[in-house]
């Protein structure tokens, strides 16, 4: 089993910004998990995930439903 993790929420927001969040604010950082930052829409409360070592053009960024993992 993979385990959360905790990490410099300011360092993730750096990274998401880089990588495409364009409105941080209707985000909060929530945790980590394998080479992924996860983040919830404070209003409709979808997860938006953004990877953290990947530095290429072929970055994904998704939204991810829980109910459906």
């Amino acid at each position: 089993m993979k385990n959360m993790y905790q990490r410099d929420h300011k360092k993730a927001f750096e990274n998401a910004k880089l990588k495409g969040l364009n409105k941080p604010n209707e985000f909060m950082y929530m945790y980590s998990l394998e080479n992924f930052d996860y983040f919830k829409n404070i209003n409709f409360r979808n997860y938006i995930r953004f990877p953290i070592n990947i530095k290429s053009d072929e970055d994904i960024v998704s939204t991810y439903n829980r109910n459906n993992a």
